[in-house]
């Protein structure tokens, strides 16, 4: 009876859990939708932030991403979330993009950097600073990542100036040599022996 009743209230437990989880997703707001669409999760790579909620490190990643676009602007609460954030060993361990920062130059590097109504790329510069670029789901637009954003553009052109010289090329292929009847005649010596030879073999 006992192990009846503490399964129903492990149920009604997650079942609680659950339902915070789908509230909370469906008030959050677009820029902090944008920002979880922009980060990769940095546990596996296998999706963006948004797609995971497996993790505790990145739930935390979450709510300081929350605190840092909310109106209600506090630089302790932000520095209190990465703190906790980044003090947990385990976010240094990660397979896809690990923190590569301790604890202590995280702090300094956000106190330095973090102000009301940041954007959404100094704040998706901050992540990139700790995990690496490859927590971002998208190359920056700077360096030679530039080449990846214009890379569908060049072959665009690229093709369309191909397709260009290949249509040109048909239409200025030249038209090939018909034989016709009454044409040309061929050597009268050459015709007259053939003939001799047929009457010969009575053909």
């Amino acid at each position: 009876m006992s192990l009846l009743k503490s399964s129903n209230k492990l149920f009604l437990i997650m079942m609680v859990l659950f339902t915070i989880n789908m509230l909370s997703g469906q008030f959050k707001t677009e820029s902090q939708k944008e920002l979880e669409s922009i980060l990769m999760a940095p546990c596996c790579g296998g999706g963006t932030m948004a797609e995971h909620d497996d993790n505790q490190h990145t739930l935390n990643m979450k709510m300081t991403i929350n605190a840092l676009i909310m109106d209600e602007y506090s630089e302790r609460n932000i520095l209190k979330l990465f703190e906790t954030t980044y003090s947990n060993q385990g976010i240094y361990r990660l397979g896809f993009a690990p923190a590569t920062k301790p604890v202590r130059q995280v702090l300094d590097h956000v106190k330095r950097n973090i102000h009301p109504n940041m954007s959404l790329a100094e704040i998706v510069d901050i992540f990139a600073w700790i995990h690496s670029p490859l927590i971002m789901s998208a190359p920056p637009e700077t360096g030679i990542h530039q080449l990846a954003w214009k890379m569908p553009l060049i072959v665009l052109v690229l093709g369309t100036i191909i397709i260009i010289f290949v249509i040109r090329a048909y239409i200025n292929k030249p038209e090939p040599v018909s034989v016709r009847a009454g044409g040309k005649k061929t050597d009268t010596d050459l015709e007259n022996r053939i003939e001799k030879e047929m009457k010969e073999l009575e053909i």
